[in-house]
Parts: C-alpha cells; structure tokens; sequence
C-alpha cells in the first residue's frame, strides 16, 4: 500500500484498525509489508496503469502499461510522481523497471512520452512494437516490410492535429531521450523485452526478476500482433484491418492463485477488428481450470478460464468484451478505463449491459469506471447507476464529472492475508493457496485514499 507522506493520517489508522470489527465490514487489515499493487490510473481518455511490487515494506519492481492520452490535463506522469518512490542510491530519479506500450495508438502512448520526457524519470526495459533501435543516432518508423499477413503496423492512423506518422516518431524520440537520461544515471541502456517471436510465432511468459517475499511473479503474454496463444500451438486470426488494436498486447499478471488480466484494445467483434476474444477464452478456460470460489454462495462449484480482476478491452466500447469472454474470464471485480470524448463515446451502454447480464463469481462483483458519461443517444452513466447503485450484487464507485467525484483504482494483493471467518474468528492464508486482494479508490483531485471492498476470492 502507499505509503508515503500523501496518504492522511487517518488512512493509515483505518488500515491497521480494520481487523478488529472486519466481521461486520468487507475490508481487512492491509499494511505495506509483502504485497502487489495493480493502480488502474484516471488518465481520462486512453489507458495508464502503474504495477508495484513491495517486499519488506520496499518498493523492488515497477511496471507502466500506457499512459493515456495526456494533454493539458495530463494526470498520469503527476500519479506516477506520488506514487513511485525516489530511488534510494539516485535521489530524485523514479524508475520504472518495464514499460509496456499496449499498442500505437495516442490514447496509449501519449502519456509515455510526457513521461520519457520528464526528468525525474528513468526506464529499465522497454516492450512495444518496435519498428525503431533504443539508442540509434539515425532511427525511421515505417510499416513493416514483412510478407507476413500479421506484420505489425507501426503508423497508427490516429487521427489528432499532429499527423500520425509524426506522433509516433515524437513517441521514438522521447524513448532515445529517457534512454539516454537512463545511461546517464544508471550507467545501462534500456533493454527490449520481446514476449513474441514473430519469427517463430510464439509467445514467451515473462517472470519478473523480483520476487515479494520470496514469491515469484509472471506476466503471460496471450496477444499480440493478431495471434493468440494456444494450448497447443499459436493461431494467427483474421486481421480484418491494420487497425493497431489488432495487434495489442494482451497479458495475464500472474501471482500465486492472483490473476489479473489486461488486454489493451484487443477486440471481440469482427467489424474492422479481430476477434480475439473467443480464441483467448478457450485458452484462459483450457489453463486455469479449477477454480472454486471462497465465499460459497454459487451453486457451480467451478469456473475454468477465471481472473480475479479484468481491465475492461477497449475502454467499454461495443467492439470488444463479448459474452462469451466476460462469461469465461468470470472475474470478481471489472475496471474499466475511459474519458469524456464526445466522438468516441466510451463506454457504452451496450457494455453496461453485458457486464449486467455476466454472472458473478462470487457474492459480490466489483464494477469500477475511472469516468463514465450521458452522452446524446448514449446514457452509459444512468443505465450504470440502474444496473449497479445500491444493489447488493455489486460493489460500485458512481464517478462524476469533476475531479473530486472520479477515481483511480488500486488492485492489492498481499502475500499472506489474515481475514474474518464468520460467525467468529479468523483465517491466514498464503497467496499460493487462496486468491484474497482488497480494492482502494484514490481521489483525482487530491490523492486521497479510501478502501472500498475486500475480495474473497478463489482457491483451485
């Protein structure tokens, strides 16, 4: 958990406190010792998330996936500055151990350039679609000469006032910046990590060299460059277009029985886009294949292909997040990352109500937009409330139109977590064997943090 100087006083009281009368309360106590922080980021429009891992109390890994869209309003690289700690042997440098740049559209990749451009920041490792050399004098981003059909496209056709070739290229060079800044500091270029052969066509798992407490973690790539991975073997998918959400990274964060899945873009809908969806959900089922939930209210006893969280595709928008694959990933919490762009319109109602008609894992699902609007024949935020305010099935955050109503959300997941047994007493378990996180909501407008929900979640 946050623990620096930001946080109030009566946060941290709240936190060690909460075991004592957890019985009558869905929270318990969580202390920044051994845990996995996942911070899904109000970056407004786009996606930015930061993942932390702490052992002994000290931050020892971090990765960024995306920055959002960032602009005058950017809120990503000041979330980073509060929540990143100094380096302990360069005091005033932020290390981000991974970058991961989901795929090359602006609404992903515009906050990482503000970040590779800030000084405060270095960069360990870096994974995106490459198309350039860390550190080359003389770089060009062109498309990928390739005969291959799954080639990836490296010029988004994004449109914005800038042209899209000319903001990939400024993303290009805010890498060659912070890549020099990084040798400055730490005497190392960043490195590239490469989940996917494209070659070969195949995945490769990506285990984090840090562990918390011990604990290894992995991150299990399952998309990119329109394949998916298979049990068996790797498919490549009708790529329909080259549109760059088609060739997304798609991840599971994997730690102990704690699954987290984060899929950019990636579509589920065959109009412009591929469908990767069903394809990952076969695989996710065929994977993870015993799942029992902990809270014992369901009357299947079994959930093949479940994660613990979801990072919505495609911030909610009708191309992605089929039935099926909601159904598959059965998930006890769902976060979905989205702004106020009038054109794009995002989330949908239509998302809303497949997200209503999901079953939920467990006696409570959490349902959590960083923003989420009424727009003109489009009243994703009312048919929200109607769904899922006040309703008992749902843990649910309603975000307004102003900083102090919107949200960040934390995802913490404890090595060993102590929690309530009812009608009495209490149970520690290891992250190897039960699958427990709580879920924090951090204030736009000042940082401020409150716990929202404690999730029992699974066992095998």
């Amino acid at each position: 958990m946050h623990l620096q100087k930001t946080i109030p006083i009566i946060h941290r009281i709240c936190r060690i406190s909460l075991l004592a009368f957890a019985i009558c309360c869905s929270s318990v106590s969580i202390q920044a010792q051994d845990q996995l922080e996942i911070h899904q980021i109000n970056v407004g429009n786009g996606d930015g998330a930061l993942i932390k891992l702490l052992s002994g109390g000290a931050v020892v890994y971090t990765i960024v996936i995306d920055g959002g869209l960032a602009g005058s309003s950017n809120s990503f690289v000041p979330y980073l500055k509060e929540f990143i700690p100094d380096m302990t042997a360069h005091p005033g440098y932020k290390k981000v151990d991974w970058v991961i740049l989901s795929h090359n559209h602006q609404d992903h990749f515009n906050g990482l350039v503000q970040m590779f451009k800030d000084p405060a920041f270095v960069v360990g490792s870096i994974t995106d679609q490459g198309g350039y050399t860390i550190g080359a004098a003389n770089f060009s981003v062109e498309p990928n000469k390739a005969t291959d059909a799954n080639s990836v496209p490296y010029i988004t056709p994004s449109k914005s006032k800038k042209s899209p070739q000319q903001a990939l290229v400024d993303y290009v060079k805010a890498v060659q910046t912070v890549d020099a800044r990084t040798f400055s500091v730490t005497k190392a270029h960043i490195t590239r990590i490469a989940p996917f052969d494209t070659t070969a066509k195949t995945f490769t798992s990506i285990p984090i060299p840090a562990t918390i407490a011990g604990s290894p973690l992995t991150m299990v790539c399952i998309a990119t460059n329109a394949y998916t991975r298979g049990l068996t073997t790797t498919t490549a998918r009708d790529i329909g277009s080259k549109n760059p959400n088609n060739f997304t990274f798609g991840w599971i964060l994997q730690f102990g029985q704690f699954r987290f899945y984060s899929g950019g873009d990636l579509g589920g809908y065959t109009t412009g886009y591929t469908n990767q969806e069903t394809p990952m959900a076969t695989y996710l089922a065929g994977t993870f294949t015993s799942n029992h939930p902990l809270d014992g209210t369901k009357t299947a006893t079994n959930f093949p292909g479940h994660v613990c969280v979801m990072k919505t595709n495609h911030h909610g928008s009708t191309n992605s997040s089929r039935p099926n694959f909601l159904q598959t990933l059965a998930y006890s919490a769902i976060v979905t990352s989205a702004g106020s762009h009038k054109r794009w319109k995002i989330p949908t109602v239509e998302f809303v109500d497949r997200v209503a008609a999901n079953p939920s894992f467990g006696a409570v699902q959490g349902v959590y937009f960083t923003q989420i609007y009424d727009y003109k024949g489009d009243p994703a935020l009312s048919r929200a409330n109607t769904k899922f305010k006040s309703k008992a099935a749902y843990n649910y955050v309603e975000p307004t139109d102003d900083p102090s109503g919107q949200y960040s959300y934390i995802f913490i997941v404890e090595k060993t977590t102590t929690y309530p047994i009812i009608p009495s007493g209490s149970k520690t378990v290891d992250i190897t064997a039960e699958s427990t996180f709580q879920v924090e909501k951090v204030r736009s407008s000042d940082y401020d943090i409150t716990i929202q929900h404690f999730f029992k979640c699974h066992k095998p």
